[in-house]
């Protein structure tokens, strides 16, 4: 949220709004596949999470856009390999399936972060 409203460029405001709509949607389809095999998966952010938020919190300017791409870059890096992982080891051809839709939308999210980053420098 601290992106979309304070980067500096409106493509980096316009794509860090859409990756929050995108993570809630894909968030939610995982949980109803979850909660339909009666399995409970708490969530609580991570260390690592935490601190770029409150790093990113302290920025202004250019700053902003450059630390939120390059820590979305690392993370659905991150993602993408999981979700790839998941996609063709899951022993549940639902759970296969999610991952892999949602491993496209994670690569073509990686692919356009990496677009913006390249733009800002």
């Amino acid at each position: 949220a601290i992106a979309a409203q304070r980067a500096q460029s409106a493509e980096v405001r316009e794509y860090a709004a859409d990756t929050i709509a995108t993570h809630q949607r894909m968030a939610g389809e995982l949980d109803r596949v979850l909660r339909a095999r009666s399995v409970a998966v708490p969530f609580s952010p991570s260390p690592a999470g935490n601190a770029a938020v409150s790093r990113l919190s302290g920025l202004s300017g250019w700053d902003v856009d450059r630390y939120y791409l390059d820590q979305v870059i690392a993370d659905h890096q991150a993602a993408s390999a999981l979700y790839g992982a998941e996609s063709s080891q899951a022993v549940d051809v639902t759970l296969r399936s999610t991952a892999g839709g949602d491993n496209v939308d994670i690569r073509n999210r990686l692919s356009r972060a990496t677009t913006l980053r390249t733009q800002i420098d």
